[in-house]
């Protein structure tokens, strides 16, 4: 698990607005002791008799060995007062740890880092010159689509030019390499770019035109662009020696050839549905296109005008040619022939007579198991596979439907492949096998004696189980769902059925020898669901004032087909009339695990949409009511870190929040996937006890990975997941992942035997209180009474503001929000936060902790959010104040003693932390984003007639004085955001800030 000291610091500060809450709401303590032997996180709450959870105390916190002791202050998690009765506390603790092992499905060197291969999509062209192999993978979101390897180290892969168009074919004549895209933002909007062999750059082309794109990169010269309805590109081939570039266009029904230096189109011929195009050495073109109503390829030679005559070579005995490559000595062609076929066969490149096939007929109709010699070509999103050369003779093939590159020699033994699972928003685990890993309709089988790496047979791909099937079954996010192995030998799995807008499951199995069998059991669409027991269990959708009811169907029998048979339903448990704030199912049966039972018998609920409220509950076997809640939720306006306690943040502008809740063992383990969440996405996991504790938290954050590319731990919208425990206790997390990685993540998690519970008894009647001391302390809290989640007043709570009210005219011309509970979502003490966009003005905060003379020392603290909007640009350590952002420090005769700022040589160059001239703490730019929500608190100290300073645990610095103020009489500190002689646009926050006091 990685260590994240702020996190810790978060946690702890959490439990801190704990104690400060029990302070203020209480009267009397009920105080208890534990005990720890050894270091360990923990977490806390109070219980009544019948182990229903009141009060969560606290989540996460790591204690030392010895006795601890802790009070609480009779309320419940709504703040109110319980009865007076005897309860219990549970101090749970653990040393339960998680490590990302990486991913299977993928066969890069590496896990991590910008060689490794993955893409929403396959792999879709491939040309090869010398020792370069380049390839295109087509839409690719946020990054780019065009690609090279060095075929001594194919698992390496090396970006070329970055995010822009989406490539889908790549042709190269050993100077250039051409590129037919598109936008992918823009419906219909296909064209040809080229880069060079010697570096990668652009190429440009005298008749080019510049092209821009929606969401990327533009490109300075594009060549055969066209926008329309038909414009799509169907395949691409380059002359080598020759002058001419070829475009198929098969709904325009048109080859266009064109010059490949200046890009002018010369010739436009009419082909029945053209597409696949290969260039031989002599110039000769192999084209594939329908003729008569059947789909053959034929070879032209082409004249010098460009234009292609037929040389009557059309190889007979192919069903359905899909893509085709020449040997490099120009004497043998390969085609792909897929439809009933899908195997290779070749010819001679002069005459056309077959030379040999390979490859198993049918490839995959009639048996999913997977072999090398085995063919899957499918054209469900692009060119249904490539065929390319290297000079050697080998060659590389596109195992389309089983996302895999294969590399053969001449003589067709096979060498190497690269693999990659493009997005997948399906991935399961067999509940009774957990060898048998899932990703779509693609089963791996895995060898837990070896370590997680990419070509060590610690995973090997053994079967395709998606050959055949209809789109009325063929739903993205419900491809082999609830796969087990059941009592009587065989495994089942569902799948969604879509007939119009009648949605219902299908019982499928996948037989021992055999291609996929849909059954004829079914069930409705109604949150029901397959289990490993082969139960069916249901959940009701969430209704406030309804109870949330389980139920179950038992399996019975297996009619004489091997089709399962259920029994009648029965109530497992449920809730009582659900309160607003309950957790329920409330989102879409995707993300849905309907009857998740622990071991111990807690039935648990999982939410996982953005409702404010708590989103993981439990509830007895056969009870009636919720044993416990937890998972509360954040508030909408929150723009802070991820929660470090287990709570559910559906602030930061996320969209399709959490995920699943999964039951193994005593624990619940729930994601979150955070789609959107601070303009990025989120992979984390956390896991929760059956008593509804806090155990752990383990994955990253977009943010956090500092655009690391497939950083260690990271998923896109990681949703589908399974949790299994093999024979010897050894617990893994499977889960999908839509691009980061391209492949089936896998997370150990070990020290599960640590986790131990302590029940103290507490007496809450009234002879067992003791009453609280009085606090005294010269601590002044500055955030103190702040209101929650509001706009901060102009003259409340010791604060003012200038302007005093919030101007909303223009987000970016005319902006000043004063705002509380942004970057935290505490109700006590909260944040303040700032954004500030003007021109020509100025904008001030301020807090007076009343007018202070002659002490003998002081300390004052806190914490300020910066954002890369605050820092100040200038020589030295000095900078234009008419312009920038400030904190000052001032006496009681508003002189400047202290002032704080951030600032740069230049912009976007290393920036420091500066006070009264000294450098603090020096950084590089780019690592303010992650700073952003994790700054440290800055300590401001005066002792002895000095002053010093220090941010965080760093060494502290003496500094002298500004304006000759008075350092023994601090008085207030002043916020100021200037643009008085130009625009200024800034953001910032304040956070936990306090002055202590003594006098001599």
């Amino acid at each position: 698990m990685k260590k994240n000291s702020t996190c810790r610091c978060l946690v702890t500060l959490f439990a801190a607005s704990i104690f400060i809450l029990i302070a203020q709401r209480s009267f009397a303590q009920a105080s208890f002791t534990f005990k720890l032997d050894g270091t360990a996180k923990t977490s806390a709450g109070v219980y009544t008799k019948d182990g229903t959870l009141v009060r969560t105390l606290w989540s996460g916190v790591t204690y030392n060995a010895g006795t601890q002791q802790y009070s609480w202050d009779g309320l419940n998690d709504d703040g109110v007062a319980v009865a007076n009765d005897a309860y219990v506390v549970k101090v749970l603790s653990n040393n339960v740890r998680y490590k990302w092992e990486g991913v299977i499905g993928n066969t890069s060197d590496l896990f991590s880092g910008s060689s490794v291969h993955h893409a929403i999509e396959r792999m879709y062209g491939m040309a090869i010159s010398g020792n370069n192999a380049y390839f295109a993978v087509g839409y690719n979101e946020q990054n780019g689509s065009s690609f090279r390897f060095n075929t001594s180290t194919p698992q390496k892969k090396i970006a070329i030019l970055g995010k822009g168009l989406s490539a889908k074919y790549v042709a190269t004549d050993g100077v250039n390499v051409y590129w037919a895209a598109n936008d992918a933002a823009v419906v219909n909007n296909w064209m040809v770019f080229g880069t060079k062999v010697a570096g990668d750059a652009e190429v440009s082309f005298t008749k080019g035109k510049t092209q821009g794109t929606k969401y990327g990169r533009s490109y300075k010269s594009v060549i055969d662009l066209l926008n329309n309805d038909k414009s799509e590109i169907s395949g691409l081939a380059v002359q080598k020696r020759g002058k001419y570039l070829f475009v198929a266009h098969k709904k325009l029904n048109e080859l266009h050839v064109l010059d490949k230096t200046t890009g002018t189109l010369v010739q436009r011929q009419s082909f029945d549905s053209p597409s696949g195009i290969t260039a031989d050495d002599a110039g000769h073109i192999w084209l594939i296109y329908s003729k008569n109503s059947k789909r053959i390829i034929e070879k032209f030679t082409v004249g010098a005008d460009g234009k292609l005559a037929s040389l009557r070579i059309a190889p007979a005995s192919l069903l359905y040619p899909m893509a085709s490559a020449v040997s490099p000595d120009g004497k043998t062609l390969v085609v792909a022939d897929g439809g009933d076929s899908q195997q290779l066969k070749a010819y001679k490149a002069d005459n056309g007579s077959l030379l040999w096939t390979y490859g198993t007929a049918g490839g995959y109709k009639t048996d999913p198991n997977v072999r090398n010699e085995k063919f899957y070509f499918n054209e469900a999103k692009g060119p249904g596979t490539f065929i390319a050369f290297q000079p050697d003779g080998s060659f590389w093939v596109e195992d389309a439907g089983n996302l895999r590159a294969q590399h053969f020699a001449a003589d067709r033994k096979f060498i190497d492949r690269i693999m990659y699972l493009q997005t997948s928003y399906s991935s399961f685990v067999d509940g009774n096998d957990p060898t048998r890993v899932f990703s779509d309709y693609l089963e791996f089988k895995v060898d837990y004696s070896k370590p997680l790496a990419p070509n060590n047979g610690s995973w090997q791909l053994v079967r395709n189980w998606g050959y055949g099937i209809s789109s009325e079954y063929d739903d993205k996010y419900n491809r082999l769902r609830g796969v087990a192995t059941l009592s009587n030998g065989r495994t089942y799995a569902v799948l969604q059925q879509r007939v119009s807008s009648l949605i219902s499951w299908k019982v499928v199995e996948l037989p021992k020898t055999g291609p996929l069998r849909i059954t004829g059991a079914n069930f409705p669409n109604d949150n029901t669901q397959l289990y490993p027991d082969g139960s069916l269990r249901k959940v009701s959708t969430f209704r406030a004032g309804v109870p949330t009811v389980f139920t179950k169907k038992e399996l019975v029998k297996f009619a004489a087909n091997n089709d399962p048979v259920w029994g009648p339903e029965s109530i497992i448990a449920q809730t009582q009339p659900a309160l607003p704030a309950d957790p329920g199912f409330r989102g879409d049966n995707t993300l849905l695990r309907s009857g998740e039972i622990t071991s111990s018998g807690i039935v648990t609920v999982f939410d996982g949409t953005i409702a404010d409220s708590w989103h993981l509950g439990g509830i007895k076997v056969g009870g009636n009511k919720l044993l416990w809640r937890t998972a509360m939720s954040t508030i909408k306006e929150y723009a802070g870190p991820f929660p470090a306690n287990g709570d559910f943040d559906i602030g930061n502008h996320t969209n399709n929040a959490g995920c699943v809740g999964i039951a193994s063992g005593r624990s619940v383990f729930w994601g979150y996937h955070g789609e959107f969440w601070k303009n990025s996405q989120v992979n984390k996991w956390t896991q929760v006890y059956d008593n509804g504790l806090f155990v752990g938290q383990f994955g990253t954050t977009g943010p956090e990975t500092a655009n690391v590319e497939a950083a260690a731990e990271m998923a896109g919208n990681g949703f589908s997941a399974s949790v299994v425990k093999l024979p010897n206790g050894d617990t893994y997390l499977y889960h999908n992942d839509e691009s980061v990685h391209g492949g089936v993540h896998r997370w150990k998690i070990d020290g599960l035997s640590t986790i131990k519970e302590q029940i103290i008894p507490i007496d809450l009647t009234a002879k067992a209180l003791v009453a609280e001391k009085p606090v005294t302390s010269s601590a002044i809290q500055l955030m103190e009474k702040l209101p929650f989640n509001s706009v901060l007043e102009n003259n409340k709570y010791g604060w003012t503001r200038n302007p005093a009210r919030d101007d909303n005219t223009s987000k970016y011309t005319q902006w000043w929000t004063v705002h509380t509970n942004v970057k935290t979502y505490r109700k006590i003490n909260p944040d303040i936060y700032i954004e500030y966009s003007q021109q020509n003005k100025q904008a001030i905060l301020n807090r007076d902790f009343n007018q202070q003379s002659n002490l003998f020392s002081w300390t004052l603290s806190g914490i300020i959010d910066f954002t890369q909007s605050c820092v100040n640009v200038g020589p030295g350590y000095s900078f234009d104040e008419k312009n920038g952002v400030y904190f000052q420090v001032l006496d009681k005769s508003k002189k400047v003693m202290a002032k704080v700022f951030l600032i740069s040589a230049y912009y976007r160059g290393d920036v420091s932390l500066v006070v009264n001239g000294t450098a603090i703490y020096t950084f590089k730019y780019d690592s303010l984003m992650s700073l952003t929500d994790n700054w440290q608190p800055i300590t401001l100290k005066m002792a002895n007639g000095k002053l010093q300073v220090a941010y965080a645990n760093n060494k502290s610095f003496e500094i002298k004085s500004l304006n000759n103020a008075d350092i023994k009489g601090p008085a207030s500190i002043k916020l100021v955001c200037s643009s008085l002689t130009k625009k200024g646009n800034y953001s910032l926050g304040l956070d936990a800030w306090k002055f202590e006091k003594k006098w001599p």
